[in-house]
């Protein structure tokens, strides 16, 4: 369950007018979580209103799977997360990103 004490972590994927990848790691902190009949928004500071039911099964997917990042999808942030994904986009901002089928 997510609540005002959680915050969510999203890698933005941009493409310069040349066609260059570059990305930004987002941290945004949740305001407020609406419970719907139908649905759990999830309301921050930085993003349209979320899906909670999505959010946690994007936490779930990048935890189960090893060395799973997922890009341009909301996830839950564990304390000392942000350090990790902060780096990871440099480095891909540095060095690129090798595809697996580049490998």
């Amino acid at each position: 369950m997510i609540t005002p004490k959680d915050t969510i972590g999203y890698i933005q994927r941009r493409r310069d007018s040349e066609g260059n990848e570059t990305f930004k790691f987002i941290e945004a902190k949740v305001k407020r979580v609406n419970i719907g009949k139908t649905k759990t928004s999830v309301y921050t500071k930085e993003f349209y209103p979320l899906d909670a039911e999505e959010i946690e099964s994007n936490t779930k997917m990048i935890d189960k799977g090893k060395g799973i990042l997922l890009v341009c999808e909301p996830f839950l942030l564990k304390d000392g997360d942000s350090d990790y994904y902060k780096a990871v986009v440099d480095h891909w901002n540095t060095y690129g990103v090798k595809h697996w089928w580049e490998e």
